[in-house]
């Protein structure tokens, strides 16, 4: 994925843990609400036709802890989930002619310490 914009520098990449997994090549998003970092956006340039990602909360977020995951393609939403920890999402969404993917985390009840995964996130 090649990133055009999003947040500010509260989003990373790597490995990340939830619901007692790792997930290698994960995308990872704060779920605080203050931060405006709610969302990266990635340009896709009409080269694939799938996005692929196992959603969690990292572990070790507090229990009442929930967050909305969003995709969108070119301003329209794919697919929306909320989850609490523990909870595992999994996400397969087509992108076919698609031009921005954005991934938005909004904050439903979180505590700043929480983090969005979206694991093994793959584009095809």
């Amino acid at each position: 994925m090649v990133e055009i914009d999003g947040g500010y520098g509260q989003w990373r990449r790597g490995d990340a843990t939830f619901d007692g997994q790792v997930h290698p090549h994960s995308v990872i998003g704060s779920t605080c609400s203050k931060s405006d970092d709610g969302h990266e956006l990635f340009a896709l340039d009409r080269r694939f036709q799938r996005f692929q990602a196992t959603l969690g909360i990292a572990d070790g977020a507090p229990a009442g802890t929930v967050t909305r995951f969003v995709v969108e393609l070119d301003g329209r939403e794919l697919a929306s989930r909320e989850l609490r920890p523990g909870e595992v999402g999994l996400l397969d969404v087509p992108v076919a002619d698609g031009e921005r993917l954005l991934l938005q985390v909004d904050n439903i009840d979180s505590e700043c310490s929480a983090s969005a995964v979206w694991g093994e996130a793959v584009l095809r």
